[in-house]
């Protein structure tokens, strides 16, 4: 099991969209994280999107082709699939393209 105290806390920031991309920087996750796309609505982690991931960096995320028009936001889970941070609320709009909340 990954233990952290509050200054070492695994983190998720949602940066900006632009085109097609979806751009955020982590920090603090443990080794063979994953990070995921996640649809507000239902809960879900979108199939076909996602990165590995740990440790901290920014990174790019290409949004997965099929994603629908929704609310989304990223989650970085741990090798189990366990929760360890997610970042704020990001729209994608079919017909005008990926906006920001």
């Amino acid at each position: 099991m990954y233990r952290c105290t509050m200054s070492d806390s695994p983190i998720i920031a949602f940066t900006s969209i632009s085109g097609a991309n979806v751009f955020a920087t982590y920090a603090n996750l443990p080794p063979s994280s994953r990070i995921v796309f996640v649809n507000q609505t239902s809960g879900k982690p979108f199939d076909g999107g996602g990165i590995d991931a740990s440790g901290g960096a920014s990174v790019t995320m290409p949004l997965p082709a099929g994603m629908p028009a929704g609310a989304y936001y990223l989650k970085a889970q741990d090798s189990t699939g366990a929760y360890l941070a997610q970042s704020v609320v990001f729209y994608v709009d079919a017909a005008t393209g990926p906006t920001s909340a």
